[in-house]
């Protein structure tokens, strides 16, 4: 507080079952620079939570700094990638961050006069449920953590850096050994003459390889069993030449 104020757009809908109230949801859904008041008021309007957790949990949503209609400047992304930051932007950018953020979760919690909260975090939110579970083990009474990334990466490059290792491990999960020495072999097959003609005539590229490669990791559990006898077939039957 000694370096300033930062304008924050919140909202918080009231537990309706005030006797069994249990506590505070605090809800994050990623980006980075997703906001959440307006996303949690539509899942709460559409009741796509279920009516337990509405019944029973203060339910709070915040736009990080830099999100949303929380304080930002909107050209502060542009400059820092160009490193053309005059010292003003430097200033505010040094506190749109992460570790920011989740000082004003905590922060939040204490004027509320909440002793824990409980935190659901999607994608990116899941980093900042992460580091707040660090920082604060003794004020957390629970954490999903919903499509979850690494809290040792700090920026996108490095979270890109990890998601071919996210890929192979899917891949490990759905395909036998034999099955994925198929596809690495088709695959640098490919990498190496960019087209392949199979013996049955059909034409493979790179883009098209990568199309079937993301139905096995990005295909939901149950269509992805009614789709794997055909496509391992596929695999199996186009000899490259």
């Amino acid at each position: 507080m000694s370096s300033g104020k930062i304008k924050l757009n919140a909202m918080i809908h009231r537990a309706k079952d005030k006797k069994n109230r249990i506590g505070l949801l605090v809800l994050n859904f990623g980006g980075p620079g997703g906001e959440a008041v307006e996303s949690a008021s539509k899942m709460i309007s559409e009741k796509s939570f279920p009516q337990s957790i509405i019944d029973r949990f203060d339910i709070l949503a915040i736009d990080p700094r830099g999100t949303g209609k929380s304080e930002f400047i909107s050209d502060l992304t542009r400059c820092s990638f160009n490193s053309e930051c005059d010292s003003e932007k430097e200033s505010v950018g040094f506190n749109i961050s992460t570790m920011k953020f989740t000082q004003d979760i905590d922060y939040i919690r204490k004027s509320l006069n909440e002793e824990k909260i409980t935190f659901l975090g999607y994608s990116y939110g899941t980093k900042i449920g992460q580091l707040y579970s660090f920082l604060y083990p003794q004020n957390i009474r629970g954490v999903v953590l919903d499509s979850p990334t690494s809290i040792e990466h700090g920026n996108a490059i490095e979270e890109s850096m990890t998601m071919p290792f996210s890929y192979e491990r899917i891949m490990y999960h759905r395909l036998s050994k034999s099955e994925i020495e198929l596809i690495k072999n088709i695959n640098n097959k490919i990498k190496e003459h960019e087209i392949y003609t199979t013996k049955d005539g059909y034409k493979i590229d790179q883009d098209n390889f990568d199309k079937l490669l993301a139905t096995i990791i990005s295909t939901n559990d149950d269509d992805w069993s009614n789709i794997k006898p055909s496509l391992i077939s596929f695999f199996e039957n186009r000899n490259i030449l």
